[in-house]
């Protein structure tokens, strides 16, 4: 809009100025004489170009030209046209040209120094506002380190920001050299001179790299050194630009670490290896230790790797694991982010919760060599599962992580999920494509085998057009099997759309029709049951069920459908209609309890006669009150379930014994059997119950007749199996309680006055008032008079209202002697002729017991007065042994002895002078040498004094040198130690061996014979072992004297006195072995 104003404006001021030279001229033209009329237009052609420029200028020269001609050359009021004056036109026309060009020109040339001096000298103000503006931001700005060196590389300016990067105040740096900025490595390679050179060479110098702070400490930082020269291109120094760039780094070593575990992570589908590559590469970038644990599908948590620069440490972290495996319990760590998929941090470790931890020193000192300072566990969570945990340790480094380090290791944690998720996601990928691959292959054999299928089962497979108007107009498809049910092909069917509906029964056409035409309209699944008339008018039941199939944006194709012949079906119904009527009518009057239950609700619903008078319900009860089968079973709803899973499993079940709760809440036993039914649509539980009430009382009534059986067996083995009087009647009143489930039982004997004692007794306990009540005591005494069974009821004193009491008294009858009375109390069980019968038979065999008990010790008594006096014979026979043998020594082996000398004497004093005389003095020296030996064997016989004084030992061992020099071969052995036996030990073996020896002597005197003789733990064993020609033990007999051997029976009654035992081992032909062990505490117990 502005620039068609300015237009109009300038060309007006052009034709204004004309119009205003023409109009002087026309005024001044009578008052003055010029030579030519264009003289005074020319301004107004200099003011139009100078005001408006060249076009206005050009304007007005056209317009001067025209009205000069027209006004003021002849002829006046017409234009020239090709004349001289036309000349004249012409040239004022190239004037005018040429003077709007130059003025135009001017003002343009005026107009642009104008401006030039206007922007000179606003870019001397913008310069100075610049220099004030630069200067004010070096100094104000915080994050870099601007400052000046000199050519030789000193620092000649220095801000605030570079005194809070590099830590130098100005007064500290100035003047000093910029290698101070460098680390030592960096210096002494002449890095810094290299920089200024690089600068003068290249004008500017970009680097980065690693910057010394004052305090030592080093960063990461970018620098830029320009060359500063004058305007003759001398050198004036270097500005140094430096950002502290620190965290820049780290970010970009964390994107990079992002960057290269990504690719790591997406690099292979094996997250194990994949997992162990991202712990080496957070090491050190984000942490001195790395620890990757996994969780595995069962829950258990497996370490995957642990990693640090130092593989030592490494060890030692699997060590530390190994023994001290972490706290299942523990409210921190690994296992609290595995349960609660919340990360764990804690920015650092203080010590005293490494001292709690430790379970040892060991322990601890484990922890110190680690050197853990700050840790940070995250979760593995991707997709909503829980893969494991990432725990990032810092260490050595002193690292004390923040939130925006556990941000970065979610997204580490994050990324590292979602690998191992499409790792695990991509083996079930492979898995399911393996299985598609496979499925693909059955579902060609499938649809082989469902065509082949199609074509031979029992049913009409067909397809139909989905567009068709009427059900059966347009069959697609129609297999086979229709010709044999209705005796029409599949060609017709397909050939002829009417078909279909004319072969419907006329009682079913009309609703085929209607639900054909439905639901053909909504698409709804097909399904009746119906008639056809086939081809030879016999009726024919079908059930045909179709369905619609669409395709995947869910218009109908076709339908799909399929008919089965039911007509032998539905014939079967009605005969199972005929029949569940007969069943009706027999579930009704049958003498069992049948009930029906549902599967799944467990009600009953369905109950006969039989078993709702079992229960006491009437029909309106059991059906109105939606009874259950917990509400009639007395059984815990788990078993319940239990059986009712066991009966679908199986179908058919038999339960057995259970218990059923009638209306009164009383109990009845009753035998089960159950199984499946169909009932309605569904299926159902037939429950036929059995009351067998009567006959658990009979198998109770037969179980304690068998006990009572059982019990007097047991009685009749335990009472015979012991001879002690107090055993046996402490058994009885055991077997007594027991049998009968007695409350208590005592065994009372009279004393010589005839008054009844408490023998023993059980459970007596609180009894004693009842016992000693005036009923009580007349029925026991009634029991000594009469010698019967007496039983009565009795009332506790305590408990006067209660349940009575049932006491029964037995007598204990021994060949009509009585010796005492059983006591029974119990229940009024004890009333009952069973329990009496079962407790007389126990009080005859007590009593039989008892009195055997008492023969036995009585025989016993006499027994043991036998022995002593058959010990106190052999003591007197031993004795009277020793006198008689001292006295033969004394008398008749001295005077034979005497004897002996004397004739030996006289021979010498008066030797015979004739053969015959020396020889009759020869014989009867002999015969009285003879009679002196004779006298000292019968000695030696009688009593050996060496088994007196050298003990039994020495005394065998003289019988074995005996018998040796006899011209027996005998081998002996003795191992008695040298304590001496008993003396009637030794006596006892000594006879033993003596008679043994004595024997294989007289019977096998060249017989090869061992004697063995030893002291065991607690007893002395003599084995005599003979290999003569044994004989029969059977027809043994003893042969011999007195005083020359005992027999077979005399020593074992010896040994037998002693509380040992003798045997005797011989075959004919295999020797003989004789074999007595005799204990070494003598048989009164009064020691050795």
């Amino acid at each position: 809009m502005k620039r068609p104003v300015d237009i109009a404006l300038r060309y007006g001021v052009a034709v204004l100025a004309v119009g205003g030279a023409l109009g002087i001229k026309l005024l001044l033209d009578p008052l003055t004489v010029q030579d030519t009329p264009f003289l005074l237009v020319f301004g107004a052609i200099i003011v139009s170009a100078w005001y408006g420029g060249l076009g206005p200028g050009l304007l007005a020269t056209a317009v001067s030209a025209l009205a000069t001609d027209y006004f003021f050359l002849y002829p006046r009021g017409t234009l020239t046209g090709f004349s001289v004056e036309g000349i004249d036109v012409l040239t004022f026309v190239l004037e005018g040209v040429l003077v709007s060009v130059l003025t135009s020109s001017l003002r343009s040339a005026r107009d642009r120094a104008k401006r030039s001096t206007l922007e000179a000298r606003s870019h001397r103000e913008s310069l100075r506002e610049s220099e004030e503006i630069f200067r004010l931001m070096v100094e104000g700005v915080k994050d870099y380190a601007i400052f000046m060196l000199d050519p030789g590389g000193r620092v000649t300016t220095w801000n605030d920001g570079a005194r809070r990067i590099v830590g130098y105040a100005e007064v500290e740096t100035l003047g000093r050299h910029f290698s101070s900025f460098y680390p030592d490595e960096d210096v002494e390679r002449g890095h810094p001179e290299d920089v200024l050179r690089a600068a003068l060479a290249e004008g500017r110098y970009v680097e980065e790299g690693v910057k010394v702070r004052q305090d030592g400490s080093t960063f990461w930082a970018s620098a830029v050194i320009t060359v500063l020269r004058d305007r003759k291109g001398n050198l004036k120094g270097f500005s140094m630009v430096v950002h502290d760039t620190t965290e820049r780094k780290h970010a970009d070593d964390v994107l990079r670490f992002l960057a290269e575990s990504g690719a790591a992570l997406s690099s292979s589908l094996d997250y194990r290896d994949t997992l162990a590559n991202v712990a080496r590469l957070a090491v050190p970038i984000l942490a001195d230790w790395c620890a990757v644990d996994v969780m595995e599908e069962n829950g258990s948590v497996e370490r995957l790797a642990v990693e640090h620069s130092d593989p030592e440490k490494v060890a030692l972290a699997y060590e530390l694991q190994e023994r001290y495996p972490p706290d299942p319990d523990t409210t921190r760590g690994v296992r609290k982010v595995l349960e609660t998929g919340e990360p764990d941090m804690m920015a650092e470790i203080p010590e005293e919760l490494l001292d709690e931890a430790a379970v040892d020193p060991e322990h601890r000192q484990i922890m110190s060599k680690l050197g853990l300072r700050s840790y940070m566990v995250v979760p593995m969570v991707a997709r909503g599962r829980n893969h494991g945990a990432i725990t990032l340790v810092s260490a050595e480094s002193g690292r004390r992580y923040e939130k925006t380090d556990l941000r970065l290791a979610e997204e580490l944690a994050r990324r590292a999920a979602l690998a191992v998720d499409n790792a695990k996601l991509y083996e079930e990928a492979q898995r399911e494509i393996a299985e598609r691959k496979e499925a693909a292959i059955r579902l060609k054999e499938a649809e082989a085998r469902f065509r082949t299928l199609v074509e031979h089962i029992p049913a009409m497979t067909y397809m139909e057009a989905a567009d068709s108007k009427a059900r059966g107009t347009d069959f697609l498809y129609m297999s086979p099997q229709i010709e044999a049910v209705l005796g029409y092909s599949p060609e017709e069917w397909m050939a002829d759309p009417g078909l279909f509906a004319r072969t419907l029964h006329p009682d079913d056409r009309e609703r085929v029709l209607e639900e054909d035409a439905r639901t053909s309209r909504t698409g709804e699944p097909f399904k009746m049951e119906y008639r056809h008339l086939a081809r030879d008018g016999s009726v024919v039941w079908m059930r045909d069920e179709a369905v619609l199939v669409r395709d995947h944006e869910g218009e109908p194709l076709y339908w799909l459908g399929v008919q089965f012949d039911i007509t032998d079906r539905r014939e079967t119904e009605e005969a199972l209609r005929q029949s569940e009527g007969r069943y009706r009518t027999v579930v009704k009057q049958a003498a069992e309890g049948i009930f029906i239950v549902d599967n799944d609700t467990k009600l009953i619903l369905e109950a006969n006669a039989a078993y709702r008078d079992l229960l006491g319900y009437t029909a309106q009860d059991m059906l109105g009150l939606g009874l259950t089968l917990y509400d009639v079973v007395a059984h815990d709803r788990e078993s319940i379930d239990d059986y009712v899973r066991q009966i679908v499993e199986d179908r058919v079940h038999f339960i057995g014994e259970r218990r059923h709760r009638r209306k009164d809440g009383s109990l009845v036993d009753v035998e089960v059997g159950s199984s499946v039914i169909p009932y309605g649509d569904g299926e159902a539980l037939c429950v036929i119950v059995h009351d067998i009430t009567e006959r658990k009382r009979s198998a109770e009534r037969l179980q304690r007749s068998l006990d009572a059986l059982l019990g007097l067996y047991e009685a009749g083995q335990i009472l015979s199996s012991s001879l002690q009087r107090e055993e046996i009647g402490s058994r009885l009143l055991e077997i007594a309680r027991h049998v009968s489930n007695l409350t208590a039982a005592v065994i009372s004997i009279p004393d010589e006055e005839g008054e009844l004692h408490i023998w023993r007794s059980t459970g007596l306990e609180g009894l004693w008032q009842v016992r000693f009540s005036p009923e009580a005591v007349a029925a026991r005494r009634k029991v000594l008079e009469t010698r019967k069974s007496q039983a009565i009821r009795l009332r506790r004193p305590e408990d006067a209202d209660g349940e009575q009491l049932v006491s029964r008294n037995l007598p204990l009858l021994v060949r009509e002697r009585l010796i005492g009375v059983l006591e029974a109390y119990g229940q009024e069980a004890l009333m009952e002729r069973q329990n009496e019968e079962t407790l007389i038979s126990l009080a005859n065999q007590g009593a039989s017991a008892l009195e055997n008990a008492r023969l036995y010790a009585e025989l016993a008594e006499r027994e043991n007065r036998l022995q002593d006096l058959i010990r106190k014979l052999i003591t007197a026979q031993e004795e009277e042994r020793r006198k008689v043998s001292y006295e033969v020594h004394d008398g008749l082996a001295q005077t034979a002895a005497g004897a002996h000398q004397l004739l030996q004497a006289f021979a010498r004093q008066h030797p015979p002078d004739s053969d015959k005389g020396r020889k009759d003095l020869a014989r009867v020296l002999q015969l009285v040498q003879q009679t002196v030996g004779e006298a000292r064997y019968v000695i030696a016989d009688l009593r050996p004094t060496a088994l007196d004084d050298l003990g039994l030992a020495a005394a065998v061992r003289l019988q074995v040198e005996k018998i040796s020099s006899q011209g027996s071969q005998v081998d002996y052995e003795e191992a008695l130690g040298d304590e001496r036996l008993p003396a009637e030990v030794e006596t006892a073996l000594f006879r033993v061996a003596q008679e043994a020896l004595t024997n294989v002597h007289k019977h096998a005197p060249s017989a090869r014979v061992k004697i063995t003789l030893k002291r065991l733990s607690n007893c002395v064993r003599l084995n005599v072992r003979d290999w003569g020609p044994g004989f029969n033990l059977e027809k043994a007999t003893d042969a011999g004297g007195p005083g020359e051997r005992l027999g077979l029976s005399s020593m074992r009654e010896r040994v037998a006195l002693l509380g040992g035992h003798l045997e005797v081992y011989s075959r004919p032909g295999e020797g003989t072995e004789v074999v007595a062990e005799i204990p070494t505490v003598q048989i009164d117990g009064n020691g050795r």
